[in-house]
This record gives C-alpha cells, structure tokens and sequence, in this order.
C-alpha cells in the first residue's frame, strides 16, 4: 500500500459504513479541490446512485446528467480520466455543458473513471473554482484515492442482493424518481424509454430546474408529457 492509499484510508478512520457522500467529503481533505461528486453508472445515459460533498457539487454533477454531456459523460465512455485545467478553453467540446457549468462557477473539472479492468462503475468528479485550482501535481494522488473508492464500493456492493443497487452506500437513491418519471413519459408519449430520458432532460434543461424535481412533478402528476 503506498502513502496515497495509507492517508486515504486514514481520513475514514472511525467511519464505520462510509456512504457515498462520505467518501465525497473525505476525498476533500486529501486534494486541493473545491467539490467532490461521485456517480454510479450502467451506461452513459443511465446514472444510478450519486453522491457529493455538498449541495453545488451534487447541482455541478446533475448537470451532466440532465444535459447527458459533459467531462463524466466521456470518461465514463472512454474508460479514461477526462482532465480540464480550464472550461472556458473546450473549444466546443461540449456546447451545451460548458456554458451551463461555468455560469455555476465551474472553471476547472476532473473526471476519473471508477473501473476495475475492462469494467465500468462511474465516475469521480473534482471541481475547482479556479481554472487550474485542482493541480496536475495532484493527478496521481486523485487517480489512487478513486481506485480505493472504487473498491470500497465493490465491497459494499457485495454486500446487498443482487437485485439491488449498493443501496447500502446511500439513504435514498434520488434518481430512482428519474426512472419511474421516465416509464411514464414513454406511456404519455408513446415512445421508447431512451426517448422519453431526452424529452425529460430538455424540459429540465429549458425550466433550468433540476431534472429529479421535474421527475417529481411528474411521477405526482402536476407534470405531464404530450405530443
């Protein structure tokens, strides 16, 4: 175990169940960052549980989610780190998230694949305030505490059914509303379920609201979706 891994591990001394917004908030104390998030996934459009280690880090990162692109997006796709020193210089790369998360003060964003080989589990995100806040000096540190991370919530997983996601990292899954909101889109519209996740993401996106408040509204009926 190298000294990465031994401070990492120190830092979650006395925490005896670490739940995903703890190790959000731990990975903190480690890297010069200004928010941590972490989400996991199944596949680029489809974000299970997510954590952060605050409430603008959980807006930065639902960001993506609504907009379905972004940093994480391509991360998670590729299997490799997705390192922006500053956002304002993308070039286009993501037209429609650049702009929306600098207005949340993101300038500088790190997205590390949670991964074991060939196997994908979700993301890491760093934010810094700053562009070039978080530090490449820190990169390898980062790469180190995500391993770890990665295979605490191995563990935790291994630990609940297999119907089941690692709901032992979390209180409550927040996007299992996403999901039911998205079923009964695609009753509404008649349409497949990926159809009906774009359709929910851009009604979030023009009400600039997140997309779990629309999907509450729609799963309690206040919102409904027609042709």
């Amino acid at each position: 175990m190298n000294d990465e891994a031994r401070r990492f591990l120190a830092v979650l001394q006395g925490v005896e169940s670490p739940t995903l917004t703890t190790l959000c908030q731990r990975t903190l104390d480690l890297l010069p960052a200004d928010g941590v998030s972490i989400a996991l996934m199944t596949g680029t459009d489809h974000q299970g549980l997510a954590g952060s280690s605050g409430p603008l880090a959980s807006a930065r990162q639902d960001l993506e989610f609504t907009l379905g692109q972004g940093p994480g997006v391509d991360a998670f796709e590729q299997g490799s780190s997705v390192v922006v020193e500053d956002l304002s210089l993308t070039d286009g790369r993501w037209p429609l998230f650049s702009p929306a998360a600098l207005e949340l003060g993101i300038c500088a964003v790190w997205a590390l694949p949670m991964k074991v080989g060939e196997i994908r589990l979700g993301v890491l995100y760093l934010y810094g305030d700053e562009p070039g806040s978080i530090g490449a000096e820190h990169l390898e540190r980062a790469l180190t505490v995500t391993e770890l991370i990665t295979q605490i919530v191995i563990g935790l997983q291994s630990q609940v059914s297999s119907e089941a996601i690692a709901f032992a990292l979390v209180e409550s899954d927040y996007r299992a509303v996403v999901y039911q909101a998205t079923g009964m889109i695609s009753v509404q519209l008649g349409c497949s379920v990926d159809e009906a996740l774009v359709r929910l993401r851009g009604h979030a996106f023009v009400a600039e609201r997140p997309v779990d408040e629309i999907a509450e509204q729609v799963v309690d009926g206040s919102v409904r979706f027609h042709e």
